[in-house]
């Protein structure tokens, strides 16, 4: 995971190498993915109470309450966190969870989400399976079994109300929409007494039949208490507005971005980086793309449109940089829609 203030906020120069966004999105993407690669029998990555300095333990969990994490440190000592601090758990369960997490880390996500849910029924310990099933929301975005990480997340939510996962609310962004199959389903939702329940039942009929309600729906939601709810729901209203809107506007998002918990903000991004690509097209827009690419958390089917957006924008001027991405994209996203119109991207490097 990388520092807040790691990612510049301009590309300053025009002509600054691209290379050099390339080389930044392959650091921090290894970084978010070292947790899960190191395999002690049980790791647990955490911020120090200024937020600021990430470190990491072996031990055991002795428990995970009410939001707050018990921790016996191998050496001697216990930590005792809110789940707020804690950044990632390593631990060993059963077969199933090994294979799915290394299918799912290679991007073979189809494979792997089988054996996650296999390893969720198979895993008897109470914190382990909320882990298990948050990476089995990821799964279930990864291969378009939207409905499913949508129940997924709720059940989710409704086992551990202080999540440390609810950054994976699986909404829809720049594109997604309802099937006929689960329209009904999304509807009740919007009808529900949770928030966030309503929030994904209008944000997956946004773009349907029921638009005018699920606007509604999003419009009462930006009055929320809850201020992820309030910020979400807002970005969803500017979906509406993707051919549309100006530079006042964009500039407008991204404060509403910067300023809104980190955890929410690779989907509204996504947004941004999309209409960066019709008033701002090349450099900025490819860094605008990347930065999706580069929040933690985030959902890898998001990172990787994020992957094929600067590479699309990186193939006229800077086609070897493109390249540089899009082998990215290949290498940890195989199975991605991202990937199979980035095998399509026309590419001419001298």
């Amino acid at each position: 995971m990388m520092s807040r203030s790691a990612l510049p906020r301009s590309l300053g120069p025009r002509r600054l190498l691209a290379r050099n966004i390339v080389a930044l999105l392959v650091g921090a993407v290894s970084l978010a993915l070292c947790a899960s690669q190191s395999r002690a029998a049980e790791r647990l990555w955490y911020f120090d109470a200024s937020g600021e300095t990430l470190r990491n333990r072996a031990g055991t969990v002795v428990s995970y309450r009410e939001g707050q994490w018990e921790f016996d440190v191998d050496g001697g000592g216990t930590l005792r966190l809110p789940t707020s601090r804690v950044v990632a758990l390593d631990f060993e369960s059963s077969e199933s969870w090994t294979r799915g997490l290394r299918e799912f880390q290679e991007g073979r996500w189809e494979s792997a989400y089988t054996d996650l849910i296999q390893a969720y029924r198979d895993e008897p310990r109470e914190w382990a399976k909320l882990e298990i099933q948050a990476v089995i929301v990821r799964c279930a975005v990864a291969t378009g079994r939207d409905e499913i990480a949508c129940r997924a997340f709720q059940e989710l939510l409704d086992t551990d109300p202080q999540t440390r996962h609810q950054g994976l609310v699986p909404l829809a962004w720049t594109r997604g929409v309802a099937s006929a199959q689960w329209q009904a389903t999304a509807e009740g939702w919007m009808r529900s007494d949770v928030e966030w329940d309503r929030l994904l039942g209008a944000s997956w009929l946004l773009q349907s039949p029921l638009k005018e309600p699920a606007r509604g729906v999003l419009i009462d939601l930006t009055n929320s208490r809850d201020k992820a709810v309030r910020f979400l729901a807002t970005m969803q209203l500017n979906r509406d507005e993707l051919l549309t809107a100006n530079a006042a506007q964009l500039t407008q998002w991204r404060t509403l971005i910067e300023e809104a918990p980190a955890e929410f903000r690779t989907g509204p991004r996504a947004l941004a980086a999309q209409v960066a690509a019709r008033l701002e097209p090349g450099d900025d827009a490819a860094l605008a793309f990347l930065r999706t690419a580069l929040d933690q958390p985030s959902h890898e089917l998001w990172i990787a449109e994020g992957l094929l957006g600067a590479a699309r924008q990186l193939a006229a001027n800077s086609p070897q940089e493109a390249r540089a991405i899009l082998d990215e994209l290949l290498r940890r996203f195989p199975e991605s829609d991202a990937a199979k119109l980035g095998r399509n991207l026309n590419l001419t490097t001298e």
